[in-house]
């Protein structure tokens, strides 16, 4: 499979609310590229697992950290019955409601792939960018890292952070300055 390019600009963001539901934004997903998402960060928690520094509260804590993420880009019930050729699940059938309130919602108009994390706060955002940059780092490294899978990995993971990332005027508060002026 080739990777087709996605430029970065401000199509895709997060936006983090004062009740710290972070909803991350990514445009133009379709079922391949949610699928090689998903693959991608599926590859970054194996390689993070199996690294000998594995051991570390830093891979740990990336492990942690991606598998949170997967679980709230996974299909739900009625997802699944629908990618596999059934009908959703009504309220007279099993619930289609996941155990935990991480979830992914998906605009068929316009493409949108919505992922809303709950509970963050600005260290869970800052484990989370770490973590996929500790996937990133492992993915590169790793002697495997020549097979196509692996560059597609890379390629999404890097999307997925690059979406996550603060812009310019957040990073401006954060050091203690002002927001820009829109």
């Amino acid at each position: 499979m080739q990777t087709e390019s996605i430029e970065k600009t401000t199509q895709d963001f997060m936006q983090l609310d004062p009740e710290g539901t972070l909803t991350i934004t990514l445009r133009t997903v379709d079922g391949a590229r949610l699928l090689n998402l998903q693959k991608a960060v599926l590859l970054a928690i194996e390689e993070v697992g199996c690294c000998e520094r594995s051991g570390s509260e830093e891979y740990r804590n990336a492990i942690f950290e991606l598998t949170w993420l997967f679980r709230a880009i996974m299909f739900n019930e009625s997802q699944t019955n629908i990618a596999l050729g059934g009908k959703p699940f009504g309220s007279d059938q099993k619930s289609d409601k996941k155990t935990h309130r991480d979830f992914m919602t998906y605009e068929l108009e316009n493409r949108n792939l919505m992922i809303v994390l709950q509970n963050v706060d600005g260290s869970r955002l800052l484990g989370l960018q770490k973590a996929l940059l500790l996937g990133i780092e492992d993915l590169g490294y790793c002697e495997r890292s020549d097979g196509q899978d692996y560059r597609d990995a890379i390629f999404y993971l890097t999307w997925l952070l690059r979406a996550i990332m603060l812009n310019e005027s957040q990073t401006n508060i954060g050091l203690g300055g002002k927001a820009y002026k829109e």
